[in-house]
């Protein structure tokens, strides 16, 4: 639910909060909102294709996780989350103030389960030092943001460059490149004016690029080719 809410108030962002605020402000607003709606819409587009990649390479999964289980001796470690007490520094001291100020507005003891999901994503947001997300929650909220200090700018400028390196890594990732290049091939091979000779050859495309895609998996043919006759 927060999420629907929150795409409706991003568009907003540019022309709402903008007027009586600070230049500097003014600026990080609409530098942050693109930066934000850049990763949702990235994020949207490569949660569908992890579920086509999921069903083009049923099988290979399939031995990937027979293969780990062999190598675990047939027990998955459970993975140990990382117990994190929460630190403030004195860099993050105007951001936990901003932080503070969307508690109040939100926090369960205070109005129930009204704004629980805000209050949890603005939570998620400080733990993980997302302060784009932190930022424009407080935008959202119609909270006024103070003139940060340059120390809190390098922060938030710190954020916009990792949000940056996860774009990268998002359309560099094995489901990304799979359905962009399978896209392209699949508008050639079910084009009706191609000759049979043709979709032929672009189907045969397809499967070097399967086989590539193995590789980057560091699937052994062989070995994949074996799991797929065993009884």
């Amino acid at each position: 639910m927060y999420n629907i809410q929150l795409k409706k108030y991003k568009v907003k962002l540019f022309y709402t909060y903008s007027v009586g605020k600070n230049t500097k402000n003014k600026k990080l607003i609409h530098k942050l909102t693109w930066y934000v709606l850049e990763r949702d819409d990235i994020k949207e587009d490569l949660e569908k294709y992890d579920l086509q990649f999921q069903k083009d390479f049923q099988k290979e999964l399939e031995f990937l996780q027979h293969k780990r289980s062999q190598e675990a001796g047939g027990q998955i470690e459970p993975v140990e989350k990382e117990n994190k007490g929460r630190r403030i520094t004195e860099e993050m001291k105007e951001l936990h103030n901003l932080f503070r100020s969307i508690a109040k507005k939100t926090h369960p003891d205070l109005y129930g389960d009204e704004f629980i999901e805000i209050f949890k994503t603005a939570n998620e947001a400080f733990d993980s030092k997302q302060w784009i997300d932190l930022v424009t929650i407080a935008v959202e909220l119609n909270i006024e943001l103070p003139e940060f200090s340059v120390s809190t700018t390098r922060l938030i400028e710190q954020s916009i460059q990792d949000i940056e390196k996860s774009l990268d890594a998002m359309t560099n990732s094995v489901s990304w490149v799979w359905h962009s290049k399978k896209t392209d091939l699949s508008e050639i091979i079910d084009d009706p004016d191609k000759t049979v000779r043709t979709r032929g050859k672009n189907n045969e495309k397809l499967d070097q690029l399967k086989k590539s895609v193995r590789a980057n998996l560091n699937i052994n043919e062989e070995e994949f080719e074996e799991f797929l006759n065993q009884p």
